[in-house]
Protein backbone atom coordinates (compact mmCIF):
# COMPACT_ATOMS: atom_id res chain seq x y z
CA UNK A 1 0.00 0.00 0.00
CA UNK A 2 2.75 2.20 0.97
CA UNK A 3 4.23 1.81 -2.15
CA UNK A 4 1.82 2.77 -4.23
CA UNK A 5 2.75 6.61 -3.04
CA UNK A 6 5.89 6.14 -4.83
CA UNK A 7 4.50 4.59 -8.29
CA UNK A 8 4.35 7.70 -10.41
CA UNK A 9 4.51 6.06 -13.90
CA UNK A 10 1.15 7.10 -14.61
CA UNK A 11 1.90 10.55 -13.33
CA UNK A 12 4.87 10.73 -15.42
CA UNK A 13 2.56 9.51 -18.84
CA UNK A 14 0.03 12.07 -18.39
CA UNK A 15 2.66 14.58 -18.18
CA UNK A 16 4.52 13.47 -21.09
CA UNK A 17 1.12 13.09 -22.68
CA UNK A 18 0.28 16.44 -22.00
CA UNK A 19 3.95 18.16 -23.36
CA UNK A 20 3.57 15.98 -26.39
CA UNK A 21 -0.33 17.99 -26.90
CA UNK A 22 0.91 21.05 -26.63
CA UNK A 23 4.37 20.70 -28.75
CA UNK A 24 1.93 19.47 -31.27
CA UNK A 25 -0.49 22.58 -30.94
CA UNK A 26 2.28 25.46 -29.92
CA UNK A 27 5.59 24.15 -32.01
CA UNK A 28 8.39 25.76 -30.60
CA UNK A 29 8.99 27.42 -33.86
CA UNK A 30 5.90 29.33 -33.57
CA UNK A 31 6.90 31.44 -30.08
CA UNK A 32 8.78 33.92 -31.77
CA UNK A 33 6.77 36.59 -30.25
CA UNK A 34 5.39 35.27 -26.81
CA UNK A 35 2.52 38.20 -26.41
CA UNK A 36 0.96 37.28 -29.42
CA UNK A 37 -0.96 34.51 -29.00
CA UNK A 38 -3.07 33.15 -31.26
CA UNK A 39 -6.84 31.88 -30.74
CA UNK A 40 -5.49 28.30 -32.27
CA UNK A 41 -2.58 28.10 -29.36
CA UNK A 42 -4.96 29.90 -26.39
CA UNK A 43 -7.21 27.05 -27.23
CA UNK A 44 -4.87 24.59 -26.99
CA UNK A 45 -3.95 26.08 -23.47
CA UNK A 46 -7.39 26.24 -22.48
CA UNK A 47 -7.72 22.58 -23.27
CA UNK A 48 -4.57 21.43 -21.30
CA UNK A 49 -5.71 24.11 -18.46
CA UNK A 50 -9.32 21.87 -18.65
CA UNK A 51 -7.83 18.24 -18.87
CA UNK A 52 -5.34 19.23 -15.32
CA UNK A 53 -8.50 20.60 -13.83
CA UNK A 54 -9.68 17.30 -14.68
CA UNK A 55 -7.38 15.34 -13.68
CA UNK A 56 -6.40 17.05 -10.42
CA UNK A 57 -10.26 16.43 -9.03
CA UNK A 58 -10.41 12.48 -10.30
CA UNK A 59 -6.59 11.32 -9.91
CA UNK A 60 -6.04 13.46 -6.86
CA UNK A 61 -2.00 12.57 -7.11
CA UNK A 62 0.05 13.48 -4.27
CA UNK A 63 3.09 15.75 -3.78
CA UNK A 64 5.38 13.27 -5.47
CA UNK A 65 3.07 12.16 -8.15
CA UNK A 66 2.35 15.83 -9.06
CA UNK A 67 6.50 16.61 -9.31
CA UNK A 68 7.19 13.79 -11.75
CA UNK A 69 3.88 15.04 -13.84
CA UNK A 70 5.64 17.97 -13.57
CA UNK A 71 9.01 16.95 -14.32
CA UNK A 72 8.16 14.94 -17.50
CA UNK A 73 5.76 17.54 -18.72
CA UNK A 74 9.26 19.62 -18.25
CA UNK A 75 11.58 17.35 -20.03
CA UNK A 76 9.72 16.78 -23.08
CA UNK A 77 9.32 21.03 -23.51
CA UNK A 78 13.16 21.12 -23.10
CA UNK A 79 13.77 18.11 -25.44
CA UNK A 80 11.35 20.11 -27.80
CA UNK A 81 13.84 23.29 -27.67
CA UNK A 82 11.91 25.31 -26.31
CA UNK A 83 13.26 28.17 -24.36
CA UNK A 84 14.22 27.08 -21.23
CA UNK A 85 12.45 30.13 -19.37
CA UNK A 86 9.57 29.59 -21.34
CA UNK A 87 9.37 26.22 -19.82
CA UNK A 88 9.94 26.81 -16.51
CA UNK A 89 7.25 28.91 -16.93
CA UNK A 90 4.63 26.40 -18.84
CA UNK A 91 5.73 24.25 -15.97
CA UNK A 92 4.97 26.23 -13.17
CA UNK A 93 1.24 26.74 -14.62
CA UNK A 94 1.20 23.13 -14.70
CA UNK A 95 1.98 22.48 -11.03
CA UNK A 96 -0.12 25.64 -10.45
CA UNK A 97 -3.51 23.72 -12.29
CA UNK A 98 -2.77 20.44 -9.63
CA UNK A 99 -2.84 22.36 -6.45
CA UNK A 100 1.19 22.92 -5.80
CA UNK A 101 2.79 26.47 -4.37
Amino acid sequence: MIFSWFDSSEAKQIGQSIALQFIAGIPASSLKNLHKISPKQKKVIENIHNQLVKINTEKKFNPYKKAKLADAFQKELMNANYEPEFVRKMTKEVVLQLGGR
